[in-house]
Formats: structure tokens, sequence, C-alpha cells
């Protein structure tokens, strides 16, 4: 009996682990299609990009307990920043007092769940602090 317990929690933890590679995988196929187009090799938006990223930072220190949700623009310059760790820890414990943790682990998207009530979250904050 408790050989077939283990075989069955080994098979269900396979199975889960399949499924995070697929979502995984899935994820990032979309996220190389949107930074793959022209304009994310231009000098205007990206200089752009990393002002908007600047902004997204200060939308942390206004609202410090909220999981806010970037765009595709600023995240990647948001991950550019993460290459350099000790740079990285330094900005952001200067600007919001401690160092800024990208969650990555949070990607379901349907409507209620954490990741879509985060967004429009961000979004009014966006509008209210920005007027945009």
């Amino acid at each position: 009996m408790e050989h077939r317990v283990v075989v069955a929690v080994v098979v269900a933890a396979a199975a889960v682990a399949v499924a995070v590679v697929v979502v995984l995988t899935i994820e990032l196929t979309v996220l190389c299609v949107k930074v793959s187009l022209p304009h994310y090799r231009s000098d205007h938006f990206l200089k752009n990009a990393v002002i908007r990223y600047k902004k997204f930072l200060h939308l942390k220190r206004v609202a410090p307990d909220a999981f806010l949700v970037p765009c595709y623009d600023f995240d990647l310059v948001w991950h550019a920043h993460q290459l350099h760790p000790v740079s990285y820890s330094a900005d952001t414990s200067r600007v919001l007092g401690r160092m800024f943790n990208h969650d990555d682990t949070v990607n379901d998207r349907t409507p209620g769940s954490k990741l879509s009530e985060s967004d429009a979250k961000t979004r009014q904050l966006w509008k209210d602090n920005y007027k945009v």
C-alpha cells in the first residue's frame, strides 16, 4: 500500500513539473515574440522604457504593499537592472528602503486572479499618479 502511495505522489509531482514547463515555455514564447518586434530596438522606445521603469519604482514607493504588475517594455528594463545584482540591490534599496523583489511566479491571468487584480490596481495607480 505504501509503495502505491509513493508512486502516486511521484507521478503527481512529475505531472505538475511537466505542466510548469509547458506554462513557462508558453510564457517565454509570448515574451520572445513581443520583444522581437522592431520597436524594441529603437533608442527612443528603450529610453522611454527606462523612464517608465523609474516611474514604476516610484509607484512602488507610493504603494509599498501593492503587488505591482509591469508592462513588457519596462519589465525588460527591470530584468536588465537585475543582471547587476549589487547595483540593483543598492538602487532599489535607496529608492524603496529595501530591495525590490521581482516575483515572476505569478502567471495566472484569469479574471479575479492575483495577476489580473494587481494589473488593474497598477493601471489605476499609474493613472492617478501620472494622469494618463
